[in-house]
Parts: structure tokens; C-alpha cells; sequence
């Protein structure tokens, strides 16, 4: 090979490598956007009794509040729920998970039935009720 020949390989190339956005010899990365705050950034506190804004929130960590009218026991699961309506078709609800309930140790009817509570979580839809699903207990607050 001529070196007029290697020349335009390692021209070609450096195009190549160029034109698909890597950096040429002696040059550095573009900088990156930086990754979104983490850990305690503001959320959104939003009443149980507000149904639209808790559906336009899905998908997002939330603090919700509101008072607890009922406390249900799934006996297969040992989930329990929190009922924020008594309309079971519609409302908010507070799953908390079995292994959480049992690892609470007290009668969670007696802790949260007829309280008013702050939960935080992720928000999601579950036959046609908005729920935060409960991992810790440290997720409830009792206001």
C-alpha cells in the first residue's frame, strides 16, 4: 500500500468517526445533561377527596392525605388495605403488603382506622382506583 492510500483510509475514518459523534483524537466527550435530583426533592401532597388530580398523577411519587374510614385484611395475602371511601367501586386506596403487616407487629385496624394519614408513594390505577402500594411502614404517616 501507498502512503496516499493510508492517508485517505485514516481520512475516511476520521469522517466516519465524526460524522456518528465520537470524539476525534485529543478532543474530550460533549458534556452530558446531569441526571435529576434525587433522594428528598419537593412532591406533590395531594387530598384523597381529589380524585382528577390523584388519576393526572399516576405514575408519580406522591404524598397523599387523607382519613382513613375503613381497614381491610386480605387473609390469603395478609395484605391489608386502607380505605380512604366507602364506595368500594371508586376511591382512594392504601395497599399495604403482607410481609410489611407482619413485620409491624400491632392490629394496623387499631393504628389507622379512623385516622388521618399521609402516605407517600408511587401512584397507580388498580380497577378503577387510584392506590399507593406500601413496601415499609415508614411510608405512613399519622397526621
Amino acid at each position: 500500500m501507498t502512503l496516499s492510500c493510508l492517508f485517505r483510509i485514516a481520512s475516511v475514518c476520521s469522517l466516519s468517526i465524526f460524522a456518528f459523534g465520537a470524539p476525534l483524537y485529543g478532543q474530550t466527550a460533549a458534556p452530558t445533561k446531569p441526571a435529576a435530583p434525587s433522594g428528598n426533592a419537593a412532591r406533590e401532597t395531594i387530598d384523597v377527596l381529589e380524585a382528577q388530580k390523584l388519576k393526572d398523577a399516576i405514575g408519580k411519587e406522591v404524598t397523599a392525605t387523607g382519613h382513613v374510614v375503613g381497614v381491610g385484611l386480605d387473609a390469603k395475602s395478609g395484605n391489608v388495605f386502607l380505605n380512604f371511601s366507602r364506595d368500594r367501586d371508586s376511591g382512594f386506596v392504601v395497599m399495604i403488603k403482607g410481609s410489611a403487616a407482619k413485620a409491624a407487629g400491632v392490629d394496623l385496624k387499631e393504628k389507622y382506622n379512623g385516622k388521618d394519614v399521609a402516605v407517600t408513594g408511587v401512584l397507580s390505577l388498580f380497577k378503577n382506583k387510584t392506590e399507593i402500594v406500601v413496601q415499609s411502614l415508614e411510608q405512613i404517616e399519622i397526621k
